[in-house]
């Protein structure tokens, strides 16, 4: 593809060990040449340490474009971040990724080469391909999670076997278009389901995951059901909404 270029969105919390690794690892990997820029969302809660590990490296890698984007207070988590970084990308394609490093920066080359070869679809990582790893997650986690992609492949027909790591790259209209919901906790079920439900093929490589060491967050019983639930609404309502708005 002549013109492609990919605009890599990360946010950056308090992941500033992490995020480094990612920018160097994708700087030392990747063509530059297909990279039009990195934006790194960044909010209130945002540390210092990690502002200046972005200021840092905006100057070691300046042929990279390293941009901040502000998310304001009224737009929550990731579906908050979302809509407020993609109006502003300018590649012909996004890559959204975390940089907390469970989405492998050791990963971008690939998720880059395999998107330039399926220009027009959803090129992912998969934690549950046969060659995949999926190391951080207690037995009744990863079964639960197991679970949830075998239901969300009965209700969408689709064979995809990971509809919940938002590790991917599509078309920047593709992302442009999706409607994220004001909670913003779904995003990442939301960046999978709702291209699926609007005919986007979909190309899935395995990935060796890694849960995040860096301020790690060790959720509980409940947060999960909580997260069950909402995911549970939220594909009924991607699957069954009568328009993409």
């Amino acid at each position: 593809m002549g013109n492609y270029s990919v605009s890599i969105c990360m946010g950056a919390l308090n992941e500033a060990h992490s995020l480094r690794k990612c920018i160097e690892t994708i700087a030392k990997d990747c063509n530059k040449e297909d990279i039009k820029e990195i934006l790194i969302c960044i909010c209130d809660y945002t540390t210092d340490e990690c502002k200046q590990v972005i200021s840092e490296l905006q100057g070691e890698y300046p042929d990279l474009s390293i941009q901040t984007v502000y998310q304001p207070p009224q737009e929550k988590y990731l579906g908050g971040a979302c809509r407020v970084t993609f109006p502003v990308v300018t590649g012909t394609h996004i890559l959204v990724m975390s940089s907390d490093l469970e989405c492998g920066p050791e990963y971008v080359a690939r998720i880059i080469g395999l998107s330039k070869e399926n220009p027009d679809k959803l090129v992912k990582g998969s934690r549950w391909l046969p060659d995949s790893v999926f190391h951080g997650y207690g037995a009744l986690r990863k079964a639960g999670n197991k679970l949830f992609q075998i239901y969300m492949n009965i209700l969408y027909g689709r064979g995809i076997t990971d509809y919940t790591y938002s590790f991917e790259a599509a078309p920047t209209e593709v992302f442009r278009s999706m409607y994220f919901r004001p909670d913003g906790r779904a995003a990442t079920l939301e960046m999978v389901a709702d291209p699926i439900r609007r005919g986007v093929e979909v190309v899935e490589f395995p990935v060796d995951w890694q849960k995040r060491e860096e301020f790690a967050h060790r959720k509980t019983p409940a947060e999960d059901f909580k997260m069950l639930m909402l995911y549970l609404r939220t594909s009924l309502s991607i699957r069954f909404m009568k328009t993409d708005k």
